[in-house]
């Protein structure tokens, strides 16, 4: 019952990654519910691309997910924040 109600729950997920000052320069929030992990922001500055740390992130996040009992994931690319705003 525990692990039944553990894959019902909506659990936030949040994957962060930091520089030499700890400060946080990109990651990913998400959550879990229903066996599904759902991938809702994902930021990775241009400079950070090139050496496969979002790859990486990305599988932290997976790796949660299978560990809070999910079998599929979604990510999402589109957001209306990403619009711009023409005057």
């Amino acid at each position: 019952m525990a692990d039944h109600n553990h894959r019902n729950a909506h659990l936030g997920l949040a994957e962060a990654e930091k520089n030499e000052t700890k400060k946080v320069v990109g990651g990913l929030f998400g959550r879990t519910s229903l066996g599904l992990l759902r991938v809702e922001l994902f930021f990775l500055p241009e400079n950070l691309r090139r050496d496969r740390l979002g790859s990486h992130i990305l599988a932290m996040a997976e790796e949660e997910g299978r560990r809070r009992g999910c079998t599929r994931a979604v990510l999402s690319t589109v957001h209306s924040f990403r619009r711009r705003v023409f005057i």
